[in-house]
């Protein structure tokens, strides 16, 4: 599941994401479950360990945040509906 990846890969994705100039994280879905109980990981521990990333939703308002940051190079990745705010972006530029 999401959270029992990013729990085993935290450092690992931080140190990845900490190559870019910017990092724009999405919350977990409210619907995401995690596998069990010892998976304690949010999404918290990844902005703490990457001091050059912010937290967006998939909204309006974070696609005009993400218009603000062109010119840009954007890189869409995840397992859920990032698609949707690449898509507000898209209109938007």
């Amino acid at each position: 599941d999401r959270y029992s990846r990013l729990q085993y890969f935290l450092d690992e994705f931080a140190e990845s994401l900490n190559t870019a100039d910017q990092v724009c994280l999405c919350d977990f879905p409210k619907n995401a479950k995690r596998e069990d109980d010892t998976i304690t990981v949010t999404i918290q521990d990844l902005l703490d360990r990457c001091p050059n990333s912010i937290l967006l939703d998939i909204d309006q308002k974070s696609a005009e945040a993400l218009k603000e940051m062109a010119p840009a190079v954007y890189v869409f990745m995840s397992s859920k509906d990032i698609y949707l705010l690449k898509d507000m972006l898209k209109e938007i530029l």
